[in-house]
């Protein structure tokens, strides 16, 4: 990093532990959804390793999709694959093809994956409503003109890549 001088900025929101902050790094509290702090391509490039899935509803990935690609000509956005058979978040086989009401009654008497069992019926919903995994067509749609990849383990699709080059290309609007 210091031979060719790049600076990495992290954004996480605010009271999120960030870890140590030093030397080409800066750590500044935000929200991916509104990066209004940064100009239009403030960055050379913007990376995503497994939040599009955690910011919220149809908007709000949006509007994540949009800040990404609006403070950054370039971007690698990865995401899990719905189509793959174990939750990576609940490590659950099947677990988010399963209605709602039923993932919330599971994480309710279970504790899974990186999720401590839920205490009350409002946490149980909070937990499984904080992850929404996408697919391919889902993706593609948040950022046209990206190239999108799917990453396979053992033949399954296990996740998504968004890649945009910095080329040009559509910007979601």
């Amino acid at each position: 990093l210091e031979r060719h001088e790049v600076s990495v900025t992290i954004v996480n929101l605010p009271g999120a532990d960030a870890g140590e902050p030093g030397g080409r790094f800066r750590v500044v509290a935000g929200d991916g959804c509104d990066l209004a702090a940064f100009a239009d391509e403030a960055f050379d490039l913007a990376h995503s390793n497994s939040v599009i899935e955690h910011v919220g509803d149809d908007a709000r990935m949006r509007a994540f999709a949009r800040e990404i690609t609006r403070v950054a000509p370039a971007c690698f956005v990865q995401t899990p694959h719905a189509a793959f058979p174990i939750e990576p978040h609940f490590m659950t086989p099947c677990f988010h093809w399963l209605p709602r009401a039923v993932r919330a009654a599971l994480v309710r008497r279970f504790a899974l994956g990186q999720w401590p069992r839920q205490r009350s019926r409002a946490e149980a919903f909070a937990a499984v409503d904080s992850v929404r995994l996408l697919d391919g067509r889902r993706l593609r749609a948040l950022f046209p003109g990206a190239r999108i990849v799917v990453e396979r383990l053992a033949g399954l699709p296990k996740s998504l890549l968004a890649i945009r080059d910095g080329s040009g290309g559509v910007r979601p609007s």
